[in-house]
């Protein structure tokens, strides 16, 4: 895993099955997605031809603007994740908790199936979880978080403080841990 960047030297070290994290937040000059000109550099758009994967990670890097821009132009990373860890996110950073993650990209233009693929089995494949893992299915492990969809007035906040407001958020309902609520 490194480090976003768009520095071609660097990208060039990359194989098949790495991953690039932290995409949302960098500025051009310091290893950005999007060049002067707010288009996704075309060494990005190739990553995923050479099976190197991205993901969001939120934690402290997300930037509104660059994520839109992104989003415009048809790029979205292949999995979404908090970052948040006791010396990095705390909960009451912008993260605040995996459905309020999984909300900002409902926001932001994927459809639920798919903000939902990337938390589960996109994710699954790109650590090399058991097959098993990151799905429903009969004999699986009874691992699974419930939400539902909300409707209302939803504001999120970015790294930066910068506002949006949503009309939809997922909302936690119940967990299930090895069969059992928890």
């Amino acid at each position: 895993m490194m480090h976003w960047t768009h520095e071609s030297d660097l990208l060039n070290l990359l194989k098949a099955g790495d991953i690039l994290t932290h995409p949302f937040n960098p500025s051009p000059g310091l290893g950005g997605i999007l060049d002067e000109n707010g288009k996704v550099f075309p060494q990005i758009l190739a990553l995923r031809d050479r099976g190197i994967r991205t993901d969001f990670a939120h934690g402290n890097h997300l930037q509104w603007d660059v994520a839109e821009k992104t989003f415009a132009q048809g790029w979205f990373p292949d999995t979404i994740s908090t970052d948040m860890t006791r010396g990095h996110a705390e909960p009451t950073d912008p993260v605040v908790d995996m459905a309020t993650t999984m909300s900002k990209f409902l926001f932001l233009g994927l459809s639920v199936e798919q903000v939902v693929e990337r938390v589960t089995t996109n994710s699954g494949k790109m650590l090399k979880f058991p097959e098993r893992v990151g799905v429903l299915e009969q004999g699986g492990i009874a691992d699974v978080s419930i939400f539902e969809i909300a409707e209302g007035n939803y504001e999120f906040v970015d790294t930066r403080s910068q506002k949006r407001t949503a009309r939809r958020r997922f909302m936690h309902v119940t967990t299930i841990k090895d069969g059992k609520i928890a």
